[in-house]
């Protein structure tokens, strides 16, 4: 797909995907969650790539907000929402 940099792109989606919250300047904020797993480590590496932010992870959220999914104990943020710069 090409498109022009006047263009807004929006990718959401949910994904199985645990993106952490160490900040990656322009792709990453600092509150997502701590965890990490294989699927985080694809979705930053294509954010990066295609010079997407992942918006998820740059706003301050209640713990009870961020968290889409929830089973035998464990929280995790699964639903993510990946923007162009411009936006």
């Amino acid at each position: 797909m090409i498109y022009s940099y006047n263009d807004y792109i929006v990718v959401a989606g949910d994904y199985n995907e645990r993106v952490g919250n160490i900040p990656i300047d322009g792709i990453l904020g600092k509150n997502g969650e701590i965890t990490t797993n294989s699927n985080g480590h694809k979705l930053k590496d294509f954010a990066s790539v295609n010079e997407l932010k992942v918006t998820n992870t740059f706003f301050i959220h209640k713990e009870i907000h961020k968290m889409a999914w929830s089973a035998r104990g464990y929280r995790s943020i699964i639903d993510y929402i990946l923007t162009n710069k411009k936006l």
